[in-house]
Order: structure tokens, then sequence, then C-alpha cells
């Protein structure tokens, strides 16, 4: 599924979020995604300056469940809500701290971290999708209500387990569960904060306040237990990062799919290797016997004979597997990955392949959108490009999976995808050209910005659907300097 898919993660990475569901009806499930980059030839990207394993460095896959879903007030709300799980494990804990009751204790409050942090991002898009003020005010008064609900029930565990027979040690996952919920309440009222700044209505004040207000109250919560999260205006924030990121990898670690790379062409690869040494030992032999009927043993003639056909066979061979590699090797994945759930049962593969492909390789539906899209008429005629091809396939298999987060369903897995464009911009130019103008006094010098286009075309295919989408990269020798969503059809 493709939805909000396409994202800048820093000035040189962008990121793909996709997500690939389960079949309900223990059938296997299989998705196949055809990327396309399209690059102007000026930046010198090619199959020789930009090969295989310089594209596979500059990339990064995370494979993941996804969070199972619940609204903030589902949170705590229900006999089965995570709160109440959560609480359960606690309980367990303090009547029989052993290693098993810890490690479903510690399980319990990963997953409750990380179920809220979804709630959150899903609340920050229902009040950005808010049609009036009034809207917006109802939906942000009903999740600073849940917000307290939560952060109060949550906060009255810890005396569940602050008992003489619990290990003090066993107390700190409830300490890094609580400081990293309040950091992630704080980061998301941040982020309503500047949305609501940006909208700039003075009707909003009285409700930006009272997000202020929450804001410093976690602060100060989180001073009055001597956690190490507080950042400052007059500081690097060097170990506030750090802490954060830190506790982002240890909850999110409870959702992480083990995975088994291996290349998937190593056996086709010795085949064709093997089929190339042998045409050139056949050549070889072949004029071995031929020409020592010819001239007889042990002549000047044949020791040349047999010097230039050993020159000839190694350059034969050499030729061959390269024309039998691009013949046969194009037809399979270049990687295949093995997924695994903590307790290694397979539940899926996942296929990768790159390539520069020509425009008559790519689907005419995708050539069509992406021609369609472009910048100006201009561009079409004198601008020519390289494309990139990244097709992933992906195989999930439909016994196991229900079982992968004990007490919580995820029906799907999430595939991150981080590209690096720190290689494309090599050979761009200055990103500041200065411009001569005629000014009224004369002319005057000013500067233009040396921008380049990077298009970007996804083609996702499911059982139900195909999805084509197009973005846009503005590029510059700094990095990217925004994105666009250019299109998208669905059939």
């Amino acid at each position: 599924m493709i939805d909000d898919a396409v994202k800048i993660h820093n000035k040189n990475q962008f990121e793909i979020k996709l997500e690939y569901k389960f079949n309900k009806n223990n059938q296997n499930a299989k998705y196949e995604v055809e990327t396309y980059i399209f690059l102007p030839s000026s930046l010198g990207i090619n199959r020789h300056t930009f090969r295989k394993v310089n594209f596979y460095d500059s990339i990064q896959n995370y494979i993941r469940f996804k969070t199972p879903v619940y609204t903030l007030s589902e949170i705590w709300d229900g006999k089965t809500s995570p709160f109440i799980r959560l609480k359960h494990s606690y309980q367990i804990l303090a009547k029989k701290p052993n290693k098993q009751n810890f490690a479903d204790y510690e399980f319990h409050n990963k997953i409750f971290v990380d179920i809220l942090g979804s709630a959150l991002r899903e609340s920050a898009k229902n009040i950005m999708k808010s049609e009036s003020v009034n809207e917006m005010q109802k939906v942000i008064n009903s999740e600073l209500n849940s917000l307290r609900k939560i952060q109060k029930e949550f906060r009255s565990l810890h005396k569940i387990v602050d008992i003489p027979n619990v290990p003090k040690e066993y107390l700190n996952v409830f300490s890094f569960s609580d400081e990293f919920l309040s950091l992630l309440t704080e980061k998301h009222l941040f982020k309503i904060l500047n949305f609501l700044n940006e909208t700039q209505k003075t009707e909003l004040n009285h409700l930006k306040e009272e997000l202020l207000t929450f804001l410093r109250n976690e602060t100060d919560y989180r001073i009055a237990q001597e956690y190490h999260s507080i950042a400052s205006v007059n500081s690097d924030n060097e170990d506030f990062l750090t802490r954060f990121n830190v506790l982002k990898k240890y909850f999110g670690s409870v959702l992480h799919i083990d995975t088994n790379q291996e290349k998937n062409t190593k056996w086709v690869e010795q085949f064709v290797f093997g089929i190339a040494a042998g045409l050139a030992m056949l050549f070889a032999t072949t004029v071995a016997f031929f020409y020592q009927a010819v001239y007889g043993n042990l002549t000047i003639q044949l020791l040349f004979v047999l010097v230039l056909s050993y020159i000839l066979k190694d350059r034969m061979k050499e030729m061959s597997k390269e024309f039998l590699s691009s013949k046969f090797l194009k037809n399979f994945y270049d990687y295949r990955i093995r997924l695994y759930t903590d307790e290694k049962v397979k539940i899926g593969r996942f296929f990768e392949d790159f390539d520069f492909v020509s425009s008559e390789e790519v689907p005419k539906r995708i050539i069509e959108i992406h021609h369609k899209y472009r910048a100006k008429e201009f561009y079409n005629k004198f601008s020519r490009e390289k494309i990139i091809r990244y097709k992933t396939k992906i195989l999930l298999l439909p016994t196991e999976y229900k079982k992968a987060i004990k007490d919580y369903k995820s029906d799907a897995i999430t595939n991150i995808f981080r590209f690096d464009v720190s290689r494309l911009l090599n050979k761009m130019d200055n990103p500041r050209i200065p411009i001569s103008v005629l000014t009224e006094n004369g002319f005057a010098t000013t500067f233009g910005k040396r921008v380049y286009n990077m298009n970007l075309v996804i083609k996702y295919i499911s059982a139900e659907e195909t999805t084509i989408s197009h973005y846009r990269f503005i590029l510059n020798r700094n990095g990217i300097k925004r994105l666009e969503s250019v299109w998208t059809d669905i059939y």
C-alpha cells in the first residue's frame, strides 16, 4: 500500500515506506514493487560509474512488523486494551519475579510504547486534516484528555513492581518506558504547535497555551525523575539526541524481523562461469589439435600457435562470462532475504534487484506518466536521462504470523527503504550561479539557484490492485532541496 509513502529523511536521504499485508485466508501473499529513478545524464551516473555494489552501499532496508493499530482512547479503555495487558504483566512479575515473567513484562512495556507512538502519529494526521477550527479544537482537547489519562494510569503502575522482592534492575524497564513515553508526547505536541503556528489563526491561541502548559509539565516531570533527556536552547543537545535514539531502537526492537541475506545468483553465476570456461577450453583444445596435425609435435610454429590460442582462450573466457551473464543473470534477482520471527520461524522471503535500463525496457505506462508530468516540454526535447530500476518481490507465508507478536495482531509487515543520494551529487554545478541582469542604472550581478530534477516512479503490485505513484526530487550539490508529489493512479 502506498500512502504518503515517500518523504525526505535528511538532506542526503529519501525514504520509501511500504506496507505488505498477510493473506487472511491461509494463502501466500505476493507483492512486487518496481521503482524507477530517472536521472539527468549530466550527473555522469551510469552502469560503469555506479555499479551494483555502489547502489547497495547507498541503500538501507528496514523490515519490521506493522505496529498494532489502536486509537488513543482504545489504548487504556476496554478489557483487552494494551494498558490492561500491560498492567497484568506488572501484576504477574510482582507475584513471581523470574526471568520468564520479566521478559513478558519487558515485552508489554515495549509494545505499549510503540502502540502509543503510532496512535500519536495518526492523531496528528487527524488534527491536520480538520476542516474547521471547531473540529480541530475538539480533536486536540480529546487527545489531551486521553494523554492525561494514559500517563496517569501508566505512572501508577510503578508502585506495583516497586516492592522488595522485585530486583531493582527490573524497574529500569519502567523508567525507560516512562521517559520515552514523555519524549514521544513532547515530540508530538511540538509538532502540533508548529502546525497551529502555521495556520496563524488567533482563535487557536488558547490551545497553544494549553499545549505549552502540558509540555512544561512534562519537562518538569522528567527533571524531577532525574531522566537525562532534557533539551535546552544553550546546548548542543548531543546527549539528548543520543539518548532519544537509543531508547527509540530499544522499544522498536519488539517489532523487529530477523533477516538472512544471501546472493540469489551464486549457483547460476558459477554455472555460467563454468560454461564460459568450457567454451574457452574447447576453442583452445581444438586449435591445439588442428595445428598439431598440421605442424607436428615440438615445432616452433606449434609453439607460436599454442601461445596465441592461450591468449585468445583467456580473452574468450572473459568475453563469454560477460555475454552469458548479461543474458542469463538478468532474469534473476540479485539478493534473497529470508524473514524470521524472534523464534526463528520463517514468515516470508524478500528479493531485490538493481540495474540500469533503457526506456524501451520500462513499462509504457510509466514512460507515458513520466513524460506527461515532466516540468516543461523543453526538457523532453533536450534533456537525456539514465534510468535506474530497483525491483523487489515479497512473498509472505500465512501460517505463523499470527503468533509473531503475542497477545497482539499484526496483519502486515512494513518495509522502510532509504536511498542516499550523496554519490549523485559529485558532478553537480555550484548551487549558486552568478547572473548578470540589466537595471535602470546599467547592470548588476545577482545569483540563480542551480538545481537538478530526479524523478521517481513507483509501481506497487498486489493481488487486489496496482498503484503507480510519481514523485519529483529537486536536488542541488548540497543535497535534497524539496520533494513534490506529482501524480498517483490506482487500477
